[in-house]
């Protein structure tokens, strides 16, 4: 639960579902450049790209805006801003956005290896000797063997799916849908 409100906190912060955050100030960035400085100035061409909105984009993306504003403040006068939003904000706002997602990163890898942990416990992609008895892979393997057993001449028997790649390899080298 930690995991999605740190992920969450981060997308309010980037403006990825509203208008409120750096991304909704950076919207304005090209528009108000071009009528700063013209159209025609060689700044105003080179405003950074964003491509995809990812959160594994967000610092790229911010530090190419960062990079590109610094630039247009060594050249103009007064420094260039976003209505009272300026680079100092933008780069409060970045180093904000990184440390939240270094958090969430922090947070992010023990959860993601335990809830793999408990995926093959449950599902029993795990070797035979420690397969718990209560995995999705025993529980096919056990009632496979009572239906072969008790059905062993009826055609139910040869219709079963053929589980032989788990009891040989000890994990279930297939995926959940081919059982």
């Amino acid at each position: 639960m930690q995991l999605i409100v740190a992920r969450a906190d981060r997308n309010a912060m980037f403006g990825a579902t509203n208008d409120q955050g750096v991304w909704g100030r950076l919207k304005h960035y090209k528009p108000l450049l071009k009528a700063r400085l013209g159209s025609r100035n060689p700044l105003a061409r080179t405003v950074p790209a964003i491509g995809r909105v990812a959160p594994k984009h967000f610092n790229r993306i911010l530090q190419a805006f960062v990079d590109h504003w610094a630039e247009v403040n060594a050249q103009v006068t007064p420094a260039f801003t976003l209505g009272p939003y300026t680079l100092a904000m933008l780069q409060a706002e970045q180093a904000a956005l990184a440390e939240k997602m270094t958090a969430i990163s922090t947070v992010g890898d023990g959860t993601v290896a335990v809830i793999r942990e408990q995926r093959e416990q449950l599902f029993g992609d795990e070797a035979e000797e420690v397969r718990e008895e209560t995995s999705i892979v025993s529980r096919l393997l056990l009632y496979r063997a009572i239906v072969r057993a008790m059905f062993a001449t009826q055609p139910i028997a040869d219709s079963l799916p053929d589980l032989s790649r788990l009891s040989r390899t000890g994990r279930a080298g297939c995926r959940p849908c081919d059982l």
